[in-house]
């Protein structure tokens, strides 16, 4: 128990630096200050873990090492006399107006919708993977047999951030029961919804409402959420990396541009799809950067740590990943066979059907309106990663329609958060230039 309390004055601690680093950027006067803190605290003391592990030091060398970090952190700040103290009272101050009433009203209709589908250790894909990571991580002296060929179901080239959260919990709690990861996945899905309604939030109150509605008819990523698993893990991370270039836009801190490659690099740091979520965003923020060398550099300096860390993963420790691994001479083949392509649009379009019928609308809306003076570097991302993975099952080695009955709806809610929040965006904008013109 000792060793649970420490590790949360640690996250504190990490989190109130990072926000008294954050204080001279846009975010210092929204919640998604405290968001990203606690985030960014959360994944580099996990970090601190996994090294912990690795090196067989004692259970409590991470935490000390993170409370470190987060002193110099402050002194590095306090150096510079460049931000101000932290105002930690906005956290402890509500406005008892309708529209709080009505947002925590529906944080809570949600959190109703959620706590029916949360089981004891989640669904199949939580138990043989992530939990089973988790535990193999809890122990040092055991950690390498999660890589053993006996247990390859388990898919051991999996990166490693959610299991070394569970793992991290554990060792603190002093025992490996089903509490930490159900906690860590109820807490995985309130901050997507705090993202979403703060990010929305700032653009227009109307825009956070039905943001958060929304939510309330997808049933199926609710469930995604209470599984256990690391998709919605990844489906924060992408969201947070959208929602900041946003924040970048409106204040062109060089900070927000280094957090931005720190949150998308760590992306890969939680599935493999999420290094497919790096790679397809950092090429855009790059063209997007082509004529501003300095955040070229910040956003580099930023992802320099996570991708070092897949790096290190994917060359010393990790087996091959059964699709890169299963790809031979006919993989050009099946790029060939036009049977592939009908089936996998089949699936991909009756899943978006299903998955997303209210932001259909949205997209047509945004297409037959002039997409031109609506272009989004964000939505550029959405729409290259749903392409991204429409070829990963087209050259996929597996059964295809097993494949795609298996993954293509799930691979789909990874994206959900994101659609969400950047399609209301630009329907703001569009109605803001529709109210334009008919006043002109």
């Amino acid at each position: 128990m000792l060793l649970l309390c420490l590790l949360l004055l640690a996250i504190v601690f990490l989190s109130g630096a990072i926000c008294y680093w954050l204080g001279s950027t846009i975010l210092a006067g929204t919640p998604l200050r405290y968001i990203y803190a606690t985030v960014a605290a959360s994944v580099f003391i996990s970090l601190l873990f996994d090294i912990s592990v690795v090196a067989a030091l004692p259970g409590w060398s991470f935490i000390v090492a993170s409370l470190l970090a987060g002193a110099g952190l402050l002194y590095y700040e306090w150096k510079k006399d460049s931000a101000p103290a932290p105002d930690l009272s906005g956290i402890f101050r509500y406005r008892a107006d309708l529209y709080s009433i009505v947002i925590l009203g529906l944080l809570c209709y949600l959190s109703y919708l959620f706590i029916p589908h949360s089981g004891r250790w989640g669904r199949w894909d939580a138990k043989a993977i992530w939990t089973l990571h988790a535990l193999f991580l809890t122990y040092p002296y055991e950690w390498t047999n999660l890589f053993s060929p006996t247990i390859a179901w388990s898919h051991p080239d999996y990166p490693l951030l959610l299991s070394s959260l569970i793992a991290m919990c554990w060792r603190a709690m002093g025992t490996t029961g089903p509490v930490a990861p159900c906690v860590i996945a109820y807490i995985v899905f309130v901050t997507v919804l705090l993202t979403i309604c703060t990010g929305l939030g700032q653009i227009n109150r109307l825009l956070a409402l039905v943001g958060l509605v929304l939510f309330a008819f997808a049933n199926s990523y609710i469930k995604m959420a209470a599984s256990q698993g690391a998709d919605t893990l990844l489906s924060l991370f992408i969201l947070m990396a959208l929602v900041l270039v946003r924040q970048h836009e409106k204040g062109g801190d060089v900070k927000l541009i280094f957090l931005t490659g720190f949150i998308s690099g760590f992306a890969g740091w939680i599935k493999n799809e999420g290094i497919a979520f790096t790679i397809v965003f950092s090429i855009v923020m790059m063209w997007q950067y082509k004529k501003a060398p300095h955040h070229v550099a910040y956003y580099t300096a930023g992802l320099l740590l996570p991708v070092l860390v897949i790096i290190v993963f994917k060359t010393i420790y990790a087996p091959a990943n059964d699709i890169m691994a299963g790809q031979n001479h006919n993989a050009v083949s099946r790029l060939m066979e036009p049977g592939r392509y009908k089936l996998t649009g089949i699936y991909f379009l009756n899943n978006i059907r299903h998955l997303y019928p209210g932001l259909l609308i949205i997209v047509g809306l945004v297409i037959i309106t002039g997409y031109r003076r609506l272009y989004d570097s964000r939505l550029l991302v959405i729409m290259l990663m749903i392409g991204t993975y429409f070829f990963t099952f087209v050259i996929t080695p597996r059964d295809l329609r097993w494949h795609l009955e298996n993954a293509s709806d799930r691979l789909l809610l990874q994206l959900f958060p994101s659609l969400v929040y950047v399609l209301l965006s630009l329907v703001y904008v569009l109605l803001s230039l529709l109210l334009e013109s008919g006043n002109g």
